[in-house]
């Protein structure tokens, strides 16, 4: 494994971000690249966001990642994730946040992962219900009220 892998499943290549990802995650819409590119280039991994990329081409296809969340309730630990439009519907969101969740699981002292889902987000909601999250409450998130998911690591060592 390439020192810039973070983590190999069957059919991506989660990497360290780099700045030439810049172009790539501007052509995905509504992120904030340079916030991504803050919270993933310059920040060390486990946290921030690593580049999600095809095995074999290693072309882009979106980011997934680790963030810390300071919530109203305390501190939580965000698995999020985003790929570019034309890389929906393969399962490959699926594939990249369960690699992430494995490496947070088995390499980090963490008791439980969450993900934020807008309730109109119906695809990313379906890919954190395939990976065991479920809906424990709704909380208010940059304004927004997003469904918090969550997945206890007992729980993850049950169906991995």
């Amino acid at each position: 494994m390439d020192t810039d892998e973070i983590i190999d499943t069957r059919r991506l290549r989660l990497r360290r971000m780099h700045e030439d990802d810049r172009s790539s995650l501007a052509d995905m819409g509504w992120l904030d690249a340079e916030r991504v590119m803050i919270r993933s280039v310059r920040t060390p991994w486990p946290w921030g966001f690593l580049a999600v990329t095809l095995n074999g081409s290693g072309e882009f296809c979106g980011i997934c990642g680790l963030l810390k969340q300071q919530l109203d309730h305390g501190d939580e630990v965000e698995l999020a994730y985003h790929l570019r439009p034309r890389y929906h519907g393969r399962g490959l969101a699926t594939e990249a946040a369960r690699g992430v969740m494995e490496y947070a699981f088995a390499n980090l002292d963490l008791r439980r992962i969450v993900s934020l889902i807008r309730p109109d987000n119906l695809p990313s909601r379906r890919v954190a219900e395939k990976n065991g999250l479920c809906h424990e409450r709704d909380v208010v998130f940059h304004g927004d009220v997003h469904g918090m998911h969550v997945i206890l690591k007992q729980d993850w060592e049950i169906i991995r």
